[in-house]
């Protein structure tokens, strides 16, 4: 069992990890069309206020319950599912794309890719056998991350394909503030 003090360590440290890079994943989902328009706002400082807030307050709303051990878990369990389906567009985008310049380059290439892939697959494997009901709310979490995708990058305009297959360009980059 964690004992409270680590506990709320364990809490900051993850806290702290999400209030970072939630806010900026949000603000990068939005202007490519992935996400509300809302996110795409940022203050007068570059801070994406409307991100951080709601990161701030899905963090507060789930902390207060006191499962923070279980709530450690499931963003863990939740993150290495997310990393599973990047590796797995790094194959895709691979496959369908050979000819894409390619500024850096993995070391191993291919190997390391699917070295990591076997790797999370264990763990996963491992985590569904042991904790089944974590393993099937973080399913149902990324069972909704997947049709959310889907439904927005089947959009035309949204830098993916749209409803009739063609590919659609990618929205121009905004400029630096």
């Amino acid at each position: 069992r964690t004992s409270p003090e680590r506990g709320h360590f364990y809490l900051g440290k993850t806290g702290h990890f999400y209030l970072g890079t939630t806010p900026r994943v949000a603000f990068g989902l939005a202007r490519s069309g992935l996400a509300p328009q809302v996110f795409r706002s940022v203050s007068r400082r570059g801070t994406p206020t409307a991100g951080l807030l709601l990161a701030g307050v899905v963090i507060l709303l789930l902390a207060s319950t006191g499962a923070v051990e279980f709530l450690i878990r499931f963003m863990m369990l939740v993150a290495i599912s997310v990393d599973l389906m990047v590796l797995a567009a790094f194959f895709g985008l691979r496959r369908r794309r050979p000819d894409l310049a390619r500024p850096m380059k993995v070391p191993g290439g291919l190997w390391t890719g699917g070295a990591t892939v076997v790797l999370y697959v264990a763990v996963l494997g491992v985590v569904v056998a042991t904790q089944p009901g974590l393993a099937i709310g973080a399913a149902a979490i990324l069972a909704a991350l997947v049709v959310a995708g889907i439904l927005a990058t089947r959009r035309p305009g949204a830098g993916g394909r749209g409803r009739d297959g063609a590919a659609h360009p990618d929205p121009a980059p905004e400029p630096a503030q």
